[in-house]
C-alpha cells in the first residue's frame, strides 16, 4: 500500500520537498496543501511593491508546477494537527497521513512594538500590490496638497528593518519615488527635495549576515541614493502615520513598512510540540519534529540544531534532505543528518547594483546585479514565467516603472 505523505505549505520548503519526492518515487501518494493556489517567489516581492514587476510574474500556479507529477494539490488552510491519530484538518476536510511535512513559513515579528493599520508589511502578494498602489496614491495626494508641511509628510517613506528584505525594498523604493514618481510630476508643485526615504534599523550595521565589506558597500550605496539611515535606533510604536522612536522623537510619514523580523507560524496541535528558544518547532538532526519519527519540519518554522538562518536557500537545501529521509524511512534505511552549507548570499541594491559574499570572495556592482537576477530567474519552474520576467526587466532598462494604479 502506498504511503500517504502530506506536505503543509506551498513556499520554498514545501514545493521543493514535493518536487524531490516526485522525482524519487512516483508511487508515493503525495498531497501538497496551501492556502493559496500558487507558489509565491517572495525574494522578488519588493520589485512588485515598487512597480518593477507585475504581480503575475512572481506567482506560479501550483497545479501547473505539479501537472506532470504524482503530487496532488489541495487549496485549504490547515488549522489543526492530531499527531496521535495522524490526522489533520484542512478547510472542511480531515486527512490522514503516514508522513507529515510542516513547511508553514513565517509571519512578521514586531518584537513587541505596537502598530496599527497605517503600517505595511511585505509577506504576501496582496501586501506588495497594496504597497505599490499606496505609493502611487501618496504621490497623487501630495501633488494636490498646497500645504508644504503636509506635502512633505505625505512624501516621507519609512522602512523599518536593515536585513536583506528591508535593504532591497528601500533601495527600490528610493528609485521608484525619486526617479519615477517625482519625475512624473514635474508640472505640479512636487520637488524631489520634498521627498524623504528613511531606513530605520535597530542594529549598528546593515545586513548582519554579510561580511563587513558588503555591509559598508550597502550603506554607502543607500546613502548615495539619498536614503537617510537611522542605525542603532529602535521603533517603540507605529500609530496613525507616526513612527515613535521615543516619546520625544517622532517621524511623521505617509508610508511606513515593517520588515524587521519574522516569527514562525504553525497550525494548532492536539498536544503542544516542543519549541526552541526562538519559538520554532524543535527538530532533531534529521529534521524530524522532536519526539516524532513521521513528522518532519523545515524552513522558517523549523528550529534545527544548527540554527540555520531563515532563508530560501536553507529551505531548499532542507527540502531535498527531508524528501530523502522520508524515502529512507519508508525503505528502512539510514537517515542523513542535515548540515547547512552556505553557497553564498547576494543582495540587490537597486537598478544595476548588487553585492554579496560567495565563499571568500566579495562581489559588488553591475556583474553581481546580473548574477543575482540570473540565479533568481532560474529558480522559477516554468520557462513561461522566466520569459515574462526577462521581458519586464528588459523594458525597465529603457523606460520608467509602471505607475498604473490597480
Amino acid at each position: 500500500m502506498s504511503k500517504k505523505i502530506v506536505i503543509v505549505g506551498g513556499g520554498f520548503g514545501g514545493v521543493y520537498t514535493a518536487r524531490a519526492l516526485a522525482r524519487m518515487d512516483r508511487q508515493y501518494d503525495v498531497t501538497l496543501i496551501n492556502r493559496t493556489n500558487y507558489f509565491l517567489f517572495t525574494p522578488l516581492l519588493h520589485e512588485v511593491a515598487t512597480g518593477a514587476l507585475s504581480e503575475e510574474s512572481v506567482a506560479e500556479p501550483l497545479r501547473e508546477v505539479f501537472r506532470k507529477t504524482n503530487v496532488k494539490f489541495l487549496q485549504a488552510e490547515v488549522t489543526s494537527v492530531n499527531r496521535k491519530n495522524k490526522t489533520l484538518v484542512a478547510g472542511q476536510d480531515e486527512l490522514g497521513y503516514d508522513y507529515l511535512v510542516l513547511a508553514t513559513g513565517a509571519d512578521t515579528n514586531f518584537f513587541g512594538a505596537s502598530k496599527d493599520e497605517s503600517c505595511f508589511t511585505l509577506k504576501n502578494l496582496d501586501d506588495a500590490v497594496r504597497m505599490r498602489d499606496h505609493l502611487i496614491d501618496r504621490i497623487e495626494q501630495a501633488s494636490a496638497e498646497e500645504n508644504t508641511e503636509k506635502r512633505k509628510e505625505l512624501l516621507t517613506f519609512v522602512v523599518v528593518g536593515g536585513g536583506p528584505t528591508g535593504v532591497e525594498l528601500v533601495a527600490e523604493m528610493a528609485e521608484f519615488v525619486f526617479d519615477t514618481l517625482c519625475d512624473g510630476y514635474t508640472k505640479t508643485s512636487i520637488k524631489k527635495s520634498d521627498a524623504r526615504v528613511i531606513l530605520i534599523h535597530a542594529g549598528q550595521v546593515l545586513l548582519g549576515q554579510f561580511s563587513p565589506k558588503v555591509q559598508n558597500y550597502a550603506r554607502k550605496t543607500l546613502e548615495n541614493k539619498g536614503i537617510e539611515l537611522l542605525l542603532g535606533t529602535r521603533v517603540q510604536k507605529i500609530s496613525d502615520g507616526r513612527v515613535y522612536l521615543s516619546e520625544e522623537e517622532i517621524i511623521k510619514a505617509g508610508t511606513i513598512v515593517w520588515t524587521a523580523g519574522v516569527a514562525a507560524q504553525m497550525p494548532d496541535f492536539n498536544d503542544e510540540p516542543v519549541l526552541d528558544e526562538h519559538k520554532r518547532l524543535k527538530a532533531d538532526e534529521y529534521l524530524r519534529l522532536a519526539g516524532e519519527v513521521d513528522v518532519f519540519v523545515l524552513g522558517d518554522v523549523a528550529g534545527d540544531k544548527g540554527e540555520s538562518p531563515m532563508l530560501a536557500q536553507v529551505a531548499v537545501s532542507q527540502a531535498k534532505m527531508v524528501a530523502g529521509n522520508i524515502c529512507a524511512s519508508i525503505r528502512n534505511k539510514k537517515l542523513r543528518s542535515f548540515v547547512f552549507k552556505k553557497k553564498g548570499m547576494l543582495v540587490s541594491l537597486g537598478q544595476w547594483n548588487a553585492a554579496g559574499d560567495i565563499g571568500p570572495f566579495v562581489l559588488k556592482g553591475r556583474f553581481t546585479w546580473w548574477l543575482w537576477r540570473t540565479i533568481y530567474l532560474f529558480k522559477f519552474n516554468s520557462w513561461r514565467k522566466r520569459l515574462r520576467i526577462v521581458f519586464e526587466w528588459t523594458i525597465n532598462l529603457f523606460s520608467a516603472r509602471d505607475t498604473t494604479r490597480a
